[in-house]
């Protein structure tokens, strides 16, 4: 054994490793039954006795947080998941450009920022920083490699030339603001010209997301992390973003906290049912909403549909369908009528998790009306339902009451949101992207992944079937 240099006589010091060129911290933490040993990243021993002293001077504050003394870092977890991609894809359970499109997300954006920390210490601070930081990469990075330049008279205008070859156009007011800028793709002549936004778009925003949960999700699986060390990451809301309001999600901790409080509007019903059978109606028909918001949620939640028209229309003979996959198995299936006119629709199969069939069923135990043209969701006179949007509006105010410290349930999320939140959770458990998003009805995957398949949804039932109990 090389020769322990001791900082702390028996409890941590320096030695040279004669395979490495670096020094190595060696420690022994109260509790721990040998010696462990972690790089010091130096060969000059004045340098890595500093860091020694460090490292061991947060061992116990890490201690005390729970996140482990030698952890690994978030740059090193995100290079293994790189590594396993191709590996991933080719059992089908990535996209085929996510190998070519997150490797450069993770180098260029994720890895500057958060790579230097250790995977289960990164918090809910250290991701509202990273938003920040994100911004201001993008406003000096929007278009880089400049080689040379061209001004003219009345506008600015700056022409560079990057690694695929393509010429870019950047044109710039009096003031010196970028407006705008053309690409020009050489030999084909092909010319596009686009507006130079300030600010990252909300869809890369959400792309950072996404992968960021991948990695994390990642790190849990293989034991680096543990669930209550994720930090939540949620997409800052864009002022200016128009289409922003129904495109937020929820997080996988404000999904338990929703899920409690639904589980509280059920027992509040059956406890009032059981109790007062003969309430007077106003009563009813409010723990009659809350019941029926509760019931819809989790529908859409379970299996990404469309809350109003998608959802409201579905009569119980929709939910007792069932059809045979590719392999000629016969699978339960909720079929979706979607279209335009009265008489112009198509029916679209979902697969929902597991958990949704106790749900329905006892729902369907529950309810008056339940002949196959009935509707599944309708108030106490077995009429359909058109809007819940009152209900969640009471449901979200008393969660913000609740939460009122946490800025994220600030955000003005509908009903439309736990459509998104399906999606964005599927694919944080590593679900296939173009049965999911087939499973949501679909023509291509350009919202998730810019790749596109024909593949049924019963094709992957065995996989959309399986519950989130993991999570929830």
């Amino acid at each position: 054994m090389a020769k322990i240099d001791w900082i702390v006589e028996g409890q941590f010091g320096l030695r040279k490793h004669p395979n490495t060129k670096n020094l190595q911290i060696i420690y022994k933490r109260p509790g721990m039954k040998q010696y462990s040993t972690k790089t010091a990243g130096t060969a000059d021993r004045n340098e890595a006795k500093l860091k020694a002293i460090e490292f061991w001077a947060q061992a116990p504050i890490k201690e005390e947080l729970g996140v482990r003394v030698n952890g690994i870092t978030f740059k090193t977890i995100a290079e293994q998941w790189i590594k396993e991609l191709p590996s991933l894809v080719k059992r089908g359970l990535r996209g085929a450009t996510t190998a070519i499109d997150y490797p450069p997300v993770v180098n260029r954006y994720l890895v500057p920022s958060l790579g230097k920390y250790q995977i289960d210490a990164i918090t809910d601070t250290h991701i509202e920083n990273y938003w920040t930081w994100r911004d201001e990469y993008w406003s000096e990075h929007a278009i880089e490699q400049v080689d040379y330049f061209y001004r003219s008279v009345k506008t600015k205008t700056e022409i560079c030339t990057d690694n695929n070859n393509l010429t870019h156009a950047r044109i710039r007011d009096a003031e010196g603001n970028d407006i705008k800028y053309v690409v020009t793709v050489p030999d084909k002549g092909k010319k596009t010209v686009r507006a130079i936004k300030s600010l990252p778009s909300q869809g890369a925003l959400k792309r950072d997301a996404m992968v960021l949960g991948m990695i994390f999700e990642y790190a849990r699986k293989k034991g680096y992390t543990t669930r209550d060390r994720i930090p939540g990451i949620t997409v800052p809301k864009r002022l200016d973003s128009k289409r922003n309001k129904s495109r937020l999600s929820f997080s996988w901790d404000q999904m338990d906290a929703i899920i409690s409080k639904l589980a509280l509007y059920d027992a509040q019903y059956f406890m009032r049912l059981n109790e007062t059978p003969g309430m007077p109606t106003d009563d009813m028909r409010l723990l009659h909403a809350k019941r029926t918001l509760s019931v819809l949620i989790k529908m859409v939640y379970f299996t990404g549909i469309v809350p109003g028209k998608e959802a409201f229309n579905l009569k119980w003979k929709h939910v007792r369908a069932t059809t045979k996959d590719a392999w000629g198995h016969k699978q339960q299936v909720i079929q979706v009528a979607v279209g335009g006119g009265k008489n112009e629709y198509r029916v679209r199969e979902v697969i929902p998790k597991l958990k949704l069939w106790k749900i329905l069923e006892r729902w369907e135990g529950e309810s008056k009306y339940t002949e196959d043209e009935d509707y599944i969701f309708s108030n106490l006179k077995g009429k359909q339902i058109q809007s819940m949007d009152k209900s969640f509006r009471t449901l979200m105010e008393e969660l913000r009451g609740e939460n009122s410290k946490d800025h994220r349930w600030n955000d003005k999320f509908v009903l439309y949101s736990f459509r998104h939140t399906y999606c964005t959770h599927s694919l944080q458990m590593g679900e296939n992207i173009r049965s999911v998003a087939s499973n949501m009805g679909h023509s291509d995957t350009k919202m998730v992944e810019k790749w596109y398949g024909h593949d049924k949804p019963v094709d992957y039932a065995a996989q959309l079937e399986k519950d989130w109990d993991s999570k929830l």
